[in-house]
C-alpha cells in the first residue's frame, strides 16, 4: 500500500475562527431555541424564550456584520489576486467541490439574513424591541410574512446544520483528509499521494 502525504496550508486566521464559532454558537442557540418555543406552551416559559431569542438574535446579527467587515479588510490585504492564482493549483474535482460548498455557504447567508431582519421586524411589531421598534410597533401588516419568513429560515438553517454535519463526516470518510479541524487549527489538508496498491 502506499503511503498517504498531506500537504498542509493555513487558510483560516484567528479572526475568522472567532467569528466562525460565533456565528455558528448563535444559530445553534437560536435554531434550539426555536423549536422549543414551537411547542412550548403559552405562559411564562415561552415569554422567557422569546426574550434570550431576541438577545441572540441581536448577537447573530453582530457577528455578521463583523464577518462581513473583516472578510473585506482580509481580502484586500492578501489581495484578489493572489486568492485566483492559490485557485490554479486546486484539482478539478476541488474546484468543483468548492464551487458547491461556497453556494450552500451563501446560500446559508442569504437565510441568515432573512431570519435576522423578519425576527427583527417581529421583535419590534410585538415587542416593541429591535431597530424597527418605533417605525414598525403594533404595525401588523406584516406579521403574517415576517413569520413565514422566519420560520422558512429557521428550517433552513436547521437543514444546513445537519447538512453541514454529514457533509464533514462523509468527507472525512470519503477522502481520508481532516476537515473538521480546520476551523480550530486553521489548516486545511490535501492528499497529495493517494493509496495505491502496488503491483
Amino acid at each position: 500500500m502506499g503511503i498517504n502525504q498531506f500537504e498542509r496550508e493555513r487558510v483560516f486566521d484567528p479572526i475568522q475562527r472567532i467569528l466562525h464559532g460565533w456565528i455558528g454558537g448563535a444559530v445553534l442557540a437560536l435554531v434550539s431555541l426555536g423549536w422549543m418555543q414551537l411547542f412550548a406552551d403559552i405562559g411564562p416559559l415561552k415569554i422567557a424564550l422569546k426574550s434570550v431569542h431576541i438577545a441572540l438574535g441581536n448577537v447573530l446579527s453582530l457577528g455578521l456584520g463583523l464577518r462581513v467587515i473583516w472578510e473585506f479588510i482580509r481580502r484586500k490585504r492578501i489581495g484578489w489576486a493572489a486568492k485566483r492564482i492559490q485557485r490554479q493549483y486546486f484539482s478539478e474535482q476541488e474546484h468543483e467541490h468548492r464551487r458547491k460548498a461556497r453556494a450552500a455557504h451563501l446560500l446559508f447567508y442569504a437565510n441568515l439574513v432573512v431570519s435576522v431582519l423578519s425576527g427583527w421586524l417581529l421583535a419590534g411589531m410585538k415587542y416593541d424591541k429591535g431597530p424597527f421598534a418605533e417605525a414598525f410597533f403594533d404595525e401588523m401588516q406584516w406579521h403574517n410574512l415576517s413569520l413565514q419568513l422566519h420560520s422558512v429560515s429557521l428550517y433552513g438553517a436547521s437543514a444546513f446544520i445537519l447538512i453541514h454535519i454529514f457533509g464533514l463526516i462523509w468527507h472525512e470518510k470519503k477522502f481520508g483528509i481532516p476537515v473538521a479541524q480546520a476551523m480550530v487549527s486553521g489548516y486545511r489538508y490535501r492528499k497529495l499521494i493517494k493509496d495505491e496498491e502496488t503491483q
